[in-house]
């Protein structure tokens, strides 16, 4: 089968939605599909990975997530090489990531009768709002709004990471639950995975050999509830409990270096900067605990199943798609705010005997329900039943 996706970001940049796009394309090479990746002109090529970019633009230089004027005109370029695949290759399923993937693999396909699958992995405008680009009652808000749920009618299928996605695109968008597909994200149990060289990893970073080893990794933005996660550390740190926090990720390092400074965790906080993605399992591996402050909202949370795989106790917000992800192997944290966060963290802390079960419990849970193999099968039969159609 010959799949086209469509992704509307400059991939790759070591980041979750990347990882997602990854894995799929990955899974399904694996089962023997032919996939052609149509994406920006940042990013890094990843072997194996058949990418054709869209012509460069000298000033933009975006890798980070969130919206950004620029994409106007980077998605004309980018609809212009879908729109010449579709027509010389002629795939047998367009699959789009992000809505405006969806978007433009709409205009490209025109009233040609080839399947559009839309990877939902979160509400336009509310990603939009979240990340200030916008006020929530905005001209441009609810544009984008209207936007959203044309793309959202106009696959032929939409797929969602989890049950909580599925919900909100039938009773916010509208979507018939039968066009909505759960395909969850999924981890590659071979790269990550438990393993013992915390030593090094503490050597490099200039890590105490005694503290337990607290692990964060992914963007660094008040998005991602680093602000928050800051302040939990501090609250930690007051009641005078032993930990080493290792924030691995970019872009705002400098920013959040400093407010760790002002907080007085020169001593207890590290920040790695940009890690490449093939480098993470070894600092995973290195850990004893592992978080997520990223504030409750549609999208996913892909960084959950790396520490799964990992074998690690992870603390995250109590909210619908953390649960089902996590299940009982972690702490989930009902309030959102530092103190309940820290509470979260500190219960895990001071359970040490625990670890080592719960880690396995995490292991086991990322193998036997979340590698890509599965997913990947799980989009083909949703491509064999739209072909079928």
């Amino acid at each position: 089968m010959k799949v086209l996706m469509v992704a509307p970001t400059s991939f790759f940049a070591d980041r979750g939605c990347h990882v997602r796009i990854l894995g799929e394309i990955r899974g399904l090479q694996e089962l023997g599909h032919e996939v052609v990746l149509c994406t920006y002109p940042l990013g890094r090529d990843v072997p194996g990975i058949r990418t054709c970019r869209t012509w460069p633009v000298p000033w933009y230089r975006k890798v980070t997530a969130g919206p950004s004027w620029h994409k106007y005109y980077i998605d004309l370029l980018l609809l212009g090489l879908v729109w010449r695949w579709i027509r010389h290759w002629r795939p047998d399923v367009v699959h789009a990531h992000l809505h405006e993937g969806g978007c433009i693999a709409a205009l490209a396909l025109g009233k040609r009768r080839i399947p559009l699958v839309l990877d939902y992995q979160g509400s336009l405008s509310a990603e939009v709002v979240a990340h200030g680009f916008t006020g929530p009652r905005s001209p441009q808000s609810r544009w984008l709004r209207r936007l959203e749920r044309w793309i959202d009618h106009r696959a032929d299928v939409v797929l969602t990471s989890s049950d909580h996605g599925k919900a909100d695109l039938s009773s916010a968008f509208g979507v018939p639950e039968d066009r909505i597909h759960v395909v969850n994200d999924g981890v590659d149990v071979h790269q990550f995975r438990p393993g013992s060289n915390g030593h090094l990893i503490r050597e490099r970073y200039g890590i105490p050999a005694t503290r337990p080893l607290i692990i964060y990794t992914g963007l660094l933005n008040a998005y991602q509830g680093i602000d928050l996660l800051l302040d939990a550390f501090k609250e930690l740190k007051s009641r005078q409990l032993e930990f080493h926090a290792l924030l691995v990720g970019y872009p705002d390092v400098e920013r959040y270096r400093a407010k760790a400074a002002r907080l007085g965790l020169g001593d207890e906080v590290t920040l790695t900067g940009r890690v490449p993605f093939e480098e993470v399992p070894e600092l995973l591996a290195a850990s004893d605990l592992a978080v997520s402050a990223k504030l409750p909202g549609s999208e996913g949370n892909l960084k959950l199943f790396s520490y799964l795989a990992s074998g690690l106790p992870t603390v995250a917000f109590d909210t619908p798609l953390n649960r089902e992800v996590i299940g009982e192997t972690g702490a989930l944290v009902t309030g959102v705010e530092p103190a309940a966060f820290a509470e979260g963290i500190a219960q895990l802390l001071e359970q040490r005997e625990r670890w080592s079960t719960l880690g396995a419990m995490a292991r086991a849970r990322a193998a036997e329900r979340f590698s890509w193999r599965p997913v990947a099968q799980r989009i083909v039969e949703i491509y064999q039943l739209l072909l079928n159609d």
